[in-house]
C-alpha cells in the first residue's frame, strides 16, 4: 500500500481538508496530497498521476474531463463525489472504473469506497510486477543464417507475419528472422503477456505507447511510426482493451 498514490480534488477548502483527514486516518500509509485550485490539477495530473483519484464535480470545469482521458493509463479507480449518478459523465470519462460517493460522505463511506479502490490497484501492481518478473526468462529462436539468438521476454516488443517468415522486433530495434508458425508463438508467449492481436501480429502488453480507440490502432513501444490494426472482432478488442487498461 505503501506505493499508492491519492489524489483528492474538492471545490472547497473545508471539505477538501476534512476529506483527506478521513483518508489519512483510515489508511496513514497511503500518499495523500490535494489541490487548492482547479488551476493546479492539469500539473498534479501531468507530473504525478495518481493510482487513485477523488474527484468532487461541484464546480468541476468541463476540460479536467479531457485531461483525465489523457491520463487514464496511469489512473486506476476514480472516485467522484456527487449527489446523483449522471449517466453522461460515463460518456466523458471514458475507460475508468467510477464509483460515487456522496457530498460530504461519512468516514463509513470514505473507507468501503477507497478500501474497494485500494484492492483493485493492489492487484494491478501485483499482476503487472509478476507479468515483469516472468518476462525476465530467457528464450531462444534459430535463423539459418544468424543461428541461434538469446534473448529476455522483456526486450521483445511485437511479433511480425510476413509471407512464411515470422520478425521479432525488439526494443533496441534489432529484428530476427524465425521459420516459425505465429500461433505457436502466441501458445508459448501467452502467459508471459504476449497477446495475439490479430492474423499477422502478436504484442508484448508492457511494451505499448499508446491506442487509438477509435481506429483500433496500436502503436507499440520502441516504434512510434509503427500503427499494429488490431482484428475486427469485437471480443478480441474488448480482451485486448480490457488487459491493456488493467496492465498500464
Amino acid at each position: 500500500m505503501e506505493n499508492l498514490y491519492v489524489l483528492v480534488l474538492e471545490s472547497t477548502a473545508n471539505e477538501r481538508e476534512k476529506l483527506c483527514g478521513i483518508v489519512k486516518t483510515l489508511f496513514p500509509k497511503l500518499a495523500t496530497s490535494c489541490c487548492d485550485a482547479w488551476a493546479d490539477v492539469e500539473l498534479k495530473l501531468t507530473t504525478q498521476p495518481p493510482d487513485i483519484l477523488i474527484l468532487d464535480l461541484a464546480n468541476c470545469p468541463e476540460n479536467i474531463f479531457v485531461r483525465l482521458k489523457q491520463v487514464n493509463r496511469n489512473i486506476t479507480e476514480l472516485i467522484l463525489i456527487s449527489d446523483r449518478h449522471d449517466e453522461e459523465l460515463f460518456k466523458k470519462i471514458i475507460n475508468l472504473k467510477v464509483g460515487f460517493l456522496h457530498f460530504s460522505p461519512s468516514e463509513e463511506q470514505v473507507k468501503k469506497r477507497l478500501g474497494a479502490a485500494i484492492d483493485v490497484c493492489m492487484d494491478r501492481k501485483y499482476k503487472i510486477s509478476t507479468i515483469q518478473e516472468l518476462q525476465k526468462a530467457h528464450f531462444f529462436i534459430t535463423n539459418q543464417n544468424k543461428g541461434t539468438c538469446k534473448f529476455k521476454l522483456e526486450k521483445l516488443v511485437f511479433i511480425e507475419q510476413c509471407s512464411s517468415k515470422l520478425i521479432y522486433h525488439f526494443t533496441n530495434g534489432d529484428e530476427y528472422e524465425v521459420s516459425r508458425k505465429l500461433d505457436d508463438c502466441a501458445l508459448e508467449y501467452a502467459p508471459y503477456g504476449f497477446l495475439k492481436v490479430q492474423q499477422s501480429f502478436i504484442i508484448n502488453m508492457l511494451h505499448i505507447e499508446r491506442v487509438k480507440r477509435n481506429e483500433k490502432l496500436i502503436v507499440p513501444a520502441f516504434y512510434p511510426k509503427k500503427e499494429i490494426r488490431c482484428s475486427r472482432s469485437a471480443d478480441l478488442w474488448n480482451t485486448f482493451y480490457s488487459l491493456w487498461t488493467k496492465m498500464l
